[in-house]
């Protein structure tokens, strides 16, 4: 019995995890989703507006629509507060949706309003429809607008910051970059496709290119540089939606022009290099218009799909960080027992490699289906650890193999829960 399972393991390393829906509530082709700590929200104005919370990574949501105010277009995670936006109210929740007060209200030159809110360590900034953002260093509380002076007539559609520079998104523009604070700003996109979205991430600022891929903003003022090594056709055609990062990881959602699909990638190295996430079980067909379609937690990428027939949130459970727990070069290649076992809901993995080389940690059910990859990268020699979030498996016995050069070796784990 023992070497079938083996053989099953064997043959089950060509295949992926798969993609979970984990609701199908229909919040519009504007719906958005949004982490929280390990909480998920999502929100849209389908049939007024709605938002929906999971405590479980998906598995059940509860709809706490009656708590909020106003019809927020956006909502944002932020110093352990939950913020919500509409028009120019900023209101602020301290206990994961359950209550809002209102914190401020800005008044946007030009009779606009705040769209949406993203940050930079903890200075927070409101992103207007008009040609101003708004800064705040205290959550919030004040706000100080930043006027853009620029003699078009022009709207803005999106803002960050990043690298000492603010680097703002106009429709039919594209983006204007100022490395003095506000001060002055230069336009300044891609040869091929102008930037219509921007995120910060790692203090970087990463470009959305219409029909050109991912950018990055240089370290100096050498202006926007191709990041697609990863991409479809190494970017050419395929224009960036929605990005996320979470702890050491990039998530990027990203629409081909002819395929009309959206894929899903990570870089666990800034834009370096990019891997395509599975997309089995995941509507490729995605129609959103949102940019705020992907998120994760540390247990799980999420996206929001919207599709003429389906509409859902899909789950897919990530692989997870790998800590170095021993400078001492290993003699021997080993993988030992996890702990907790049995476990619920996460377990810990230890495993050694005694030489330098590509190394994998995969999760296996009993019938030899793989689950998930914890570890997928090049490790020197050492001892290592990582971590197996099983919230949303069932459960049941489950094996693990670690592979690295020519050597492998296999554990068996129990989920009890």
């Amino acid at each position: 019995m023992k070497k079938q399972i083996i053989l099953l393991m064997v043959i089950a390393i060509s295949s992926f995890a798969q993609w979970q829906p984990t609701d199908t509530t229909n919040v519009g082709i504007t719906g958005s989703i949004v982490t929280h700590g390990n909480l998920i929200f999502q929100y849209g104005t389908y049939q007024g507006f709605r938002i929906f919370r999971s405590t479980n990574n998906g598995i059940s949501w509860e709809n706490i629509s009656a708590t909020v105010p106003s019809t927020f277009t956006n909502i944002y995670s932020f110093g352990g507060e939950l913020f919500g936006v509409y028009l120019g109210n900023i209101y602020v929740s301290t206990n994961n949706g359950d209550s809002w007060t209102l914190r401020s209200t800005v008044t946007v030159t030009g009779n606009g309003a705040i769209l949406a809110l993203t940050s930079l360590g903890s200075t927070l900034y409101g992103i207007s429809n008009r040609k101003s953002f708004f800064v705040s260093t205290n959550s919030g509380v004040k706000w100080e607008e930043i006027i853009i002076n620029d003699p078009r007539n022009m709207v803005m559609v999106n803002f960050a910051a990043g690298g000492g520079k603010h680097v703002a998104v106009f429709a039919n523009v594209g983006a204007l970059v100022s490395t003095n604070n506000g001060s002055t700003w230069i336009e300044k996109n891609p040869t091929l496709g102008g930037i219509s979205g921007v995120y910060s991430f790692n203090d970087i600022v990463f470009g959305f290119s219409f029909g050109g891929g991912i950018y990055r903003m240089g370290a100096s003022d050498t202006g926007w540089i191709a990041v697609n090594n990863g991409i479809a056709d190494n970017g050419l055609y395929q224009i960036p939606k929605s990005m996320y990062g979470n702890g050491n990881t990039l998530y990027a959602g990203v629409w081909g022009l002819f395929s009309s699909q959206t894929k899903i990638y990570s870089s666990v190295n800034n834009g370096a290099t990019w891997d395509t996430l599975s997309t089995t079980g995941l509507l490729l067909n995605n129609t959103t218009v949102t940019p705020w379609f992907l998120t994760a937690n540390q247990s799980n990428v999420f996206v929001y799909c919207y599709g003429t027939k389906i509409h859902a949130v899909y789950s897919l459970l990530r692989t997870t960080s790998v800590d170095d727990v021993s400078e001492k070069v290993p003699i021997e290649f080993s993988l030992a027992q996890n702990y907790p076992n049995p476990f619920n809901p996460s377990t810990n993995i230890r495993f050694t490699v005694h030489d330098d080389g590509f190394t994998s940690l995969i999760v296996y059910d009993v019938l030899g289906k793989e689950i998930t990859t914890l570890v997928n990268e090049q490790l020197t020699a050492g001892s290592y650890e990582t971590t197996l979030n099983a919230t949303t498996l069932v459960s049941g016995i489950y094996f693990y193999r670690l592979i690295s050069g020519s050597s492998t070796q296999m554990g068996k784990m129990i989920l009890l829960k």
